[in-house]
């Protein structure tokens, strides 16, 4: 049986993603704006690594393979209010 942990090929349960946003208001008449806006989701580019493979019939057993999320995005966005 070993003496490994019954949770030892568990992975992380949670991650800690950092969201940050700036966003500028620009009046262009009275009833017309602009918004200017920048979103950066995952700021700090933590990588939230998937659960080890359980499967071992396979070679791969215990690796770390994939990732549970998304790394780092950024976006750009422009909205027109009137």
């Amino acid at each position: 049986m070993g003496n490994v942990g019954r949770t030892a090929c568990a992975g992380r349960t949670h991650t800690n993603d950092f969201h940050f946003a700036l966003m500028r208001d620009f009046p262009i008449h009275e009833s017309v704006g602009l918004q200017v806006r920048r979103g950066v989701f995952n700021l700090t580019n933590a990588l939230p690594f998937g659960h080890p493979s359980n499967n071992f019939s396979s070679r791969s057993e215990g690796k770390i393979t994939s990732l549970s999320g998304d790394p780092r995005v950024m976006q750009f966005a422009l909205r027109l209010s009137f």
